[in-house]
Formats: C-alpha cells, structure tokens, sequence
C-alpha cells in the first residue's frame, strides 16, 4: 500500500509541474503514465480523478497512458472522462487492458464530440485488449468532425474480424477534416480472406480521396492477406485519383516489384515508405 501511496504522491507532484509548463504540443497539458502499473485499484484511481478535476477546466492537452493496467475497469475510465471538457488534444493509452469493453470506450467517444468539440488530435490505442470485440469496436466508432489528425491502433486484437473492419473504415471516411491517418490493424489475424479484401479495398479507395487528406499511414502487417491481394490495395492506394502526398504502408507478402510498381505508377504521392 505504502508503495501505491507514493506513486500516487508522486503523480500529484508532476502534475502540478507539468501543468506550469506548455507540455503537449505547447498548450497547457498534463501528463499521466501509469504504464504497467498493474496493481492500480479503484481507490488510486479517484485520487487520480481528484487530482485532473483541479485542473481540468484550464487543460488543453491531456495525455492518459494505462497500458497493461489490467485492473482498470470501465467504471474507472468512466469516473476519469467525466470532466475533460475543451481539449484539443488528447492521447490515451489502453493496450493489455483486459477489463476493458466496448461500454466504455462508447462513453469516451460520445464525451469528445459532445464536450470537447475543438479537439483537433486524437490518439487512441487498444492493442492487445481481449476485451475488444466487434461489437465493442462498433461501440466505439462515432465521427469527429474537427479531428485532423487521427491515430488509431488495434494491434493483436485477435477477436477483430470483417466486420469491424468495415465499420472502423466506413467511419473513419466521416472525419471529413482528416488531414494525417495512422492505423494499425497489425497480427490481427481475423482480417483476413477475400471478403475483408474486398471491405479494405472499397473503404479504402473512398479514404484516399478526402479532399484535405496529406498523410496516409496503414499497418497491415501479420494480417493474412495473400500477395495478390495485398498488391490490389497497394495500386488502390497508388491511383491517381487520391490526394494525399505522403503514404506509409505495411502490408504482408507485398514483393520488391510490387512495390516499385506503386512507386512507379503515381506522380502525386512524394513520399511512400513501405514497411
């Protein structure tokens, strides 16, 4: 317990100084890591909460990192969110986080578009939750429209199939201001065969046109994808008809050739990387 205490004792100390200084992308921020922290209870939790409520009417910039916290429940992330209000950045952080569902994550999304409606960059990551499924991602999913730079991150998330493949691209294409996209599907294995190819590829295509879209990032490897299907979403991605300049792409059995072959086959892009 002594040692659940001082943690908690430091926490309230940092916070105090980083909230002195324009810590997160120069706006008033605070900046909570709990990582790995795995014997975090309800009790820590609310003097956490007791401690973001002092400062939340004057933060801008909030950053919550609880991976691997795996006694954080949906209540507990519920009783943290409940005052954020005005943010334009926020960065959270549930990877590992068992106990987590979809209830919660449904809260949090509704909270940023109904009270934080100048958020501007959202950062999300869930990998590894057991606890996120297709109807929790489902849950999950509602359009920011003022959100231009969105990174998203479900890495093994091994319940995941087509499913939420579709309904995570299909909303995606409603942040109508997305100028920078990042997301990671990596070693989800069920986003695989020809039906989620399809899903990624029509979805996709219809991403790559938002009119502000510059930077494109997409993580795919470790998914079962065959060759032939990862090369037709490589050229969806290399026509001539998006409009981002920048493309990162990580897709499995993509060859050398075919990757020229993108390279080769688009005047708009300026930067492509493949991983």
């Amino acid at each position: 317990m002594k040692i659940a205490n001082d943690r908690i004792k430091q926490l309230a100390s940092d916070i105090k100084q980083q909230f002195k200084e324009k810590c997160i992308n120069d706006v008033p921020g605070i900046h909570i890591n709990l990582a790995g922290y795995s014997r975090l209870k309800s009790e820590g939790l609310s003097k956490i909460k007791e401690l973001l409520n002092s400062t939340f009417k004057e933060t801008k910039s909030l950053k919550l990192d609880f991976k691997q916290c795996e006694k954080l429940t949906d209540e507990d992330l519920n009783e943290l969110i409940i005052n954020m209000k005005n943010l334009q950045y926020f960065y959270l952080s549930l990877d590992n986080c068992n106990a987590i569902t979809g209830k919660s994550l449904r809260s949090l999304m509704m909270h940023l578009k109904h009270f934080n409606k100048e958020l501007s960059i959202l950062e999300l990551s869930l990998s590894g939750c057991k606890g996120i499924d297709d109807e929790a991602l489902a849950e999950f999913f509602i359009p920011l429209k003022r959100v231009y730079i969105l990174n998203l991150f479900f890495n093994d998330c091994q319940t995941l199939t087509k499913k939420s493949l579709e309904g995570s691209l299909t909303c995606i294409r409603d942040f109508g201001n997305l100028k920078y996209l990042n997301l990671s599907f990596a070693n989800c294995i069920n986003l695989s065969g020809t039906d989620a190819n399809q899903i990624f590829a029509e979805n996709i295509a219809k991403i790559s046109i938002l009119k502000n879209l510059d930077t494109l990032n997409l993580n795919y490897s470790g998914c079962l994808f065959t060759r032939a299907e990862s090369k037709n979403l490589a050229e969806i991605l290399s026509s001539d008809q998006v409009n981002f300049r920048s493309l990162s792409l990580s897709l499995p059995n993509l060859e050398k050739e075919d990757q020229d072959h993108v390279i080769a086959s688009n005047s708009k892009i300026s930067q492509i990387e493949f991983k």
